[in-house]
């Protein structure tokens, strides 16, 4: 064999769409490759061959992505990665991930993000999952509104939702930690503005929420399926997208969907975890949430630049020391968080705590910095009482964490305290409709391999 890992030329891309089609078990339609060259950058796009013959893709595309504050870094995400099965455990996968860190960490750019199509293959390369995602079903025969809420929704077509979706997804982005950017590329494709080799216009219907002053603040786009059982509707909803700028616009487009007729459940996927259907209905067991899954992954390649991006609910200081056998983001680091910015040098303070074994999972989730870990600990009287806890005081804490992923607690999740929030939003466990769609580069699928 005459393995290598590269960059590609614009004239391997068809080779190179047909390799991916073989890791993603589709078939790529004819022309595909020659409009799939628009959405790509050959400087990202990356391939191992053998001789001549690509047998693995990997490739990623700069995109802004909302810390918490908000406040927006750019990242590197990670996409159409797959190995041929006819050279699996050859190492290829290893040396086109290090050598698209490598570049990513030349280009200035803190954090890589993915979605995960396995979860074990990419732990290894310094990712962990950091956002969540959840699927929920709706009873319509107990969903009832607390209140009818205000504005107006009107049906629109493709065209229409094309012109006005985009400025609305931009606020709701600015706002909520996880979202990423989409482009013009992205919103043509997706809402069928352009002809796509392979690709079916989307079925379906899709709605704008207006508000009292003829505002345009939110969106849903939906499917649905008529059924009957004994002369009774069974039909089925199933929302794809719903994005909302304001609550007002979130309330109303959630009760738009519950009093369509004929239809008895509401399905939605790729949701927050703390959705807040629940809060605007009288019974809030109409909704369940039936799947709860790893979403977002992380990788850390500037921890000084991660977690100096984002902003922290209260100020304190961390020492963290962080492992790292790809050697991107290995070293101690000092972090001084506020509400109003933050900052994170190396340091050579000693950490808290030495590092578990490299297979240890507690330091994977991130245990240490479990919520509160950048407040300051009462002290406990001796009858093991706590004493009044003393409020704004600097706190110096030192942990020292295994594993790189760990540092995204830091970076995304909610083991820390989290930055001032919308109350009818959560900023961390993200509506994931605004990243799973947004990082593809196949036919619209997505992540660090396939979703």
């Amino acid at each position: 064999m005459d393995l290598r890992v590269r960059t590609i030329e614009a004239s391997e891309i068809d080779a190179w769409v047909q390799c991916m089609g073989v890791g993603f078990l589709f078939t790529v339609p004819e022309g595909y490759g020659d409009y799939f060259l628009g959405d790509v950058d050959l400087r990202r796009t990356w391939a191992a061959f053998d001789g001549d013959r690509v047998v693995g893709t990997l490739r990623s595309f700069a995109t802004p992505f909302t810390a918490p504050g908000p406040a927006e870094v750019q990242v590197a995400a990670l996409t159409n990665v797959t190995v041929a099965p006819t050279h699996r455990r050859l190492g290829l996968l290893t040396e086109m991930i290090t050598a698209e860190l490598r570049a990513s960490a030349e280009r200035g750019e803190p954090l890589g993000i993915l979605i995960a199509s396995e979860y074990p293959i990419y732990g290894r390369f310094g990712y962990g999952p950091a956002v969540e995602g959840a699927s929920y079903s709706v009873d319509l025969a107990t969903a009832r509104f607390r209140s009818p809420g205000s504005g107006t929704v009107e049906l629109v077509d493709l065209v229409t939702l094309r012109k006005e979706a985009p400025a609305v997804y931009e606020r709701f982005r600015h706002e909520q930690p996880g979202s990423i950017g989409r482009d013009a590329r992205w919103w043509d494709r997706t809402l069928h503005q352009v002809e796509v080799p392979g690709a079916k216009k989307p079925e379906g219907y899709q709605a704008l929420y207006r508000s009292s002053a003829g505002v345009v603040e939110g969106y849903v786009r939906y499917r649905a399926r008529q059924s009957s059982d004994n002369m009774r509707p069974t039909g089925e909803v199933t929302v794809d997208e719903l994005v909302a700028a304001t609550p007002a616009a979130n309330a109303r487009l959630w009760r738009y969907c519950c009093d369509i007729d004929l239809v008895a459940t509401i399905r939605a996927t790729d949701r927050p975890v703390d959705e807040t259907l629940g809060w605007l209905l009288e019974d809030a067991r109409a909704v369940s949430q039936t799947g709860r899954y790893d979403f977002v992954w992380v990788r850390i390649i500037d921890v000084c630049g991660a977690l100096s991006a984002r902003r922290y609910a209260v100020a304190g200081r961390l020492v963290i020391e962080v492992n790292d056998t790809l050697g991107f983001a290995g070293g101690r680091y000092a972090l001084e968080g506020r509400p109003t910015g933050a900052s994170c040098v190396r340091t050579d303070d000693p950490a808290h705590r030495r590092p578990g074994r490299p297979d240890d999972g507690r330091g994977r989730v991130g245990l240490p910095l479990r919520r509160g870990s950048l407040r300051p600990r009462p002290a406990r009287h001796r009858e093991g009482r706590r004493a009044p806890e003393r409020r704004h005081r600097p706190v110096r804490r030192h942990v020292q964490i295994p594993h790189a992923p760990v540092v995204l607690n830091l970076v995304l999740r909610s083991s820390l305290p989290r930055a001032p929030r919308r109350s009818w939003y959560p900023p961390v466990n993200i509506a994931p409709s605004s990243a799973v769609s947004d990082m593809s580069g196949g036919p619209d699928r997505a992540g660090g391999a396939q979703p």
